[in-house]
């Protein structure tokens, strides 16, 4: 089967590599649903594969937690990495429906981002803007994925026995406003 994805793993992991050059070292990556995950959800285990990578070339600590789609486990799991990981200072995620909860549960704690707390990751482009302050994603490109997918559909009508192709897109990270340098003491 020919299929067209963003590249996760290139993409958090420049979400990595921008969040350590504004000097954070205890990061947590906010991925999707434990179910999704085991159920071989490519994005998911792109984005977990990117993370390790990353944290790993640049030596910082990292946790890594799943978490269903929707606004109140992003507010759940926010509010877990607090209580339980209080040097974490940023997040990379590819839940857009969790930011919401995520948000939330930062504003409740008195956290601002991004003085005191910087989140990045890859969103549409519309989750990215909604968010307050908007958040630096790499944008999820929808029409381009869009016009891929019809040439490699059009390929395959042509050739149906050719092999498939997979094609992954890796946008760049749009610098908005959710991410700054690491809060001092």
């Amino acid at each position: 089967m020919c299929w067209v994805d963003v590249d996760y793993a290139a993409l958090i992991g420049r979400c990595v590599q921008h969040l350590a050059d504004l000097g954070h070292r205890h990061l947590a990556l906010i991925n999707r649903s434990a179910e999704l995950v085991a159920a071989g959800y490519g994005p998911g285990h792109r984005a977990l594969a990117g993370f390790v990578d990353a944290v790993s070339q640049r030596g910082i600590t990292r946790r890594r937690l799943l978490l269903r789609d929707d606004a109140g486990a992003g507010a759940a799991c926010m509010e877990q990495i607090l209580a339980d990981h209080p040097e974490v200072t940023a997040v990379a995620t590819i839940n857009e429906a969790a930011l919401p909860g995520v948000q939330r549960a930062l504003e409740q704690a008195d956290l601002a981002i991004p003085s005191d707390f910087s989140i990045a990751g890859v969103a549409a482009r519309h989750w990215a803007e909604d968010f307050r302050p908007q958040l630096t994603a790499a944008d999820v490109p929808a029409l381009e994925m869009g016009a891929h997918a019809v040439e490699l559909l059009l390929e395959r009508i042509a050739a149906p026995k050719a092999p498939p192709r997979h094609l992954l897109l890796a946008p760049p990270i749009s610098l908005r406003a959710s991410t700054g340098p690491v809060p001092t003491a």
